[in-house]
């Protein structure tokens, strides 16, 4: 898939990933309740409610008060 500013989760700089490839456990000691995917950032909301995004951080997308992208899933603060 298109890997373009990280939106596949994967921890690289590579744009095209040619086969799917799973995600590292971003959470060990949750579970997903809700991943929503959109065409340039995701974000993924655990049993325990926490939330996670990444991809492109354009106009502070991601919601960590900046505008950087985001190869991982980084928690948002609570």
């Amino acid at each position: 898939g298109n890997n373009l500013h990280g939106k596949t989760g994967q921890d690289t700089e590579e744009e095209i990933s040619e086969y799917p490839t799973m995600m590292q456990p971003f959470c060990p000691d949750e579970r997903l309740a809700e991943v929503v995917c959109g065409p340039f950032h995701n974000l993924a909301i655990t049993n325990k409610s926490r939330v996670y995004t990444w991809g492109q951080g354009f106009q502070g997308k991601l919601g960590h008060g900046d505008i950087n992208h985001s190869h991982t899933p980084s928690k948002l603060c609570q």
